[in-house]
């Protein structure tokens, strides 16, 4: 049994007759007589009764009509489907991207449709609970593309696209809330919000704090950028996180660490082991066309 023979079936069970059948097939009609009496030997039963010229469906081939038919629809559907999301004007495109970085998403979009005028492509958004997770859900090819600290994306493909400044949060009653920036040894003993230790920025700041022997008294330990906001603000300690994008948090100061080493490399990371569609390449090289596309958006807000 194949999808032409259901096909063929289906085409004679509509017309009811063998010679206009094979004329809509294009096909000879004894090579579509050959076919079907194939296939109802496969079968066992017999699909139709001729009648003359003419011929009508058995109970069998009455019982089995709509389960033909649902099955071609069904078919017919995926491909449709198929056909929309590579489409290089309507496709889809999935993106992963970190919290800190956020209200650059609806941006970039935005701006993508109105440069390229793609308005049917579709895009598919969430954020990860962290670098590593972000890495791995492109990787594994979940998401087309995803916005990745290229530190630790070495097995995958990527854009380098800027750079993410990781700056001290502290609340507005904090002594160093006056400062704009600060010396590392500075918050040497500070209470701290830390992120969760299997990230990777949690293993950058630990790293970096103790080349400098810089000891800290971890008060909470989060995945979550706005948890940690809130715990800043509110005096439980201070923190180090990826610059706030956009508007900051009344509650919360942003300080400048005085050590190159507090940045983030981001790129637009894909995994081209996997199917990359058209819409998505479109999406990739619409990047690598604009260098800039970040470190615009980051001067701007």
């Amino acid at each position: 049994m194949n999808l032409q023979q259901l096909s063929y079936f289906k085409t004679i069970a509509e017309l009811k007759h063998f010679t206009k059948a094979a004329n809509r097939l294009i096909i000879g009609q004894s090579t579509l007589s050959h076919s079907i009496q194939n296939f109802e030997d496969e079968l066992g039963v017999k699909l139709f009764s001729r009648q003359g010229k003419s011929i009508a469906l058995t109970k069998y081939g009455e019982l089995f009509l709509p389960y033909v038919n649902g099955t071609l629809d069904t078919l017919n559907e995926g491909i449709r489907m198929l056909k929309e999301q590579t489409d290089p004007d309507s496709g889809t495109v999935s993106i992963c991207y970190p919290p800190s970085i956020a209200p650059f998403i609806p941006y970039i979009i935005t701006k993508y449709i109105a440069d390229t005028d793609r308005v049917n492509t579709h895009f598919n958004t969430h954020q990860g609970p962290s670098d590593d997770k972000i890495h791995d859900m492109v990787a594994s090819g979940n998401d087309d593309v995803a916005l990745c600290n290229v530190e630790i994306a070495e097995d995958i493909d990527c854009l380098d696209i800027g750079e993410h400044e990781l700056v001290l949060l502290v609340s507005k009653e904090h002594r160093l809330a006056e400062r704009e920036s600060i010396e590392l040894n500075e918050i040497n003993g500070e209470k701290f919000i830390a992120y969760d230790r299997d990230t990777y920025l949690r293993r950058k700041t630990d790293l970096i704090l103790k080349e400098h022997n810089i000891e800290i008294n971890i008060m909470a330990e989060t995945a979550q950028d706005n948890v940690i906001y809130g715990l800043a603000g509110s005096n439980h300690g201070v923190a180090i996180t990826p610059r706030p994008v956009g508007i900051l948090p009344e509650s919360i100061h942003a300080l400048r660490i005085n050590d190159p080493r507090f940045v983030i490399k981001l790129g637009l990371c894909w995994n081209s082991e996997n199917y990359i569609s058209p819409a998505v390449r479109n999406f990739i090289n619409y990047f690598a066309e604009n260098p800039n596309l970040l470190s615009d958006f980051m001067n701007m807000t």
